[in-house]
């Protein structure tokens, strides 16, 4: 942006010197104001130069001026009187927005260590959590002859807890019906270590073959 030079009249203004204690000796200096065009935004500038008196300095400053009133300088003093038109104000995309901290509860769902995710909702919170006990429920395919064990119901009060991969041939043939194991332990027992066809019991298993599993 092109700035407006306006020029310090009088013998004495427009140079001076400045004693630097610190490093121990005298500088000598011209000045002179910029503005923009709309004559706002006044701000004093200083030419730093390398002279050794008062009278030197005055000299330089009038070369200097004289340079400066040639390049469409002005007296200080002269310059129009401008009425700055004001200037319709942007909003920062921020700007009079406070940051508040807001006290709200989060429910987060984890089963041991294993974090599973979370919800301001309770309601949502605790279908995070169906879902995953569901997913641990469902039964992988054999790795050896590729079906999938089923769940059957035994007994009076059978309601499908049973785990049976009732398949005599099959490396990986297991039952497990202990009623006292749940659906989702007994889908991670076959998942993990069963269906692979290592487990060296096979058939029925009680709960006293898997114990070490649960």
């Amino acid at each position: 942006m092109k700035y407006k030079v306006y020029l310090f009249p009088g013998g004495n203004r427009g140079c001076g010197r400045r004693h630097d204690k610190r490093r121990g000796f005298i500088r000598y200096f011209i000045s002179y104001e910029t503005r923009l065009p709309d004559n706002t935004r006044p701000r004093h500038e200083v030419e730093w130069i390398d002279v050794g008196s008062m009278e030197e300095a005055r000299e330089a400053r009038d070369r200097r001026y004289t340079e400066l009133l040639l390049a469409g300088a002005e007296w200080k003093g002269n310059e129009e009187k401008k009425i700055p038109i004001p200037r319709k104000k942007v909003l920062r995309p921020d700007e009079y927005l406070c940051r508040q901290h807001v006290k709200k509860v989060y429910w987060t769902v984890k089963v041991g260590r294993k974090y599973l995710g979370g919800s301001f909702s309770k309601m949502e919170a605790r279908k995070i959590r169906d879902r995953h006990f569901s997913n641990r429920e469902i039964l992988k395919p054999c790795l050896r002859c590729g079906k999938r064990p089923v769940w059957r119901g035994f007994g009076l009060e059978g309601r499908g807890n049973a785990l049976e991969h009732d398949e005599p041939d099959c490396p990986s043939y297991a039952i497990i019906k202990a009623r006292d194991i749940s659906k989702m332990r007994k889908a991670e027992i076959w998942n993990r270590h069963l269906r692979g066809g290592k487990f060296p019991v096979k058939g029925i298993l009680h709960k006293s073959k898997i114990e070490h599993l649960l």
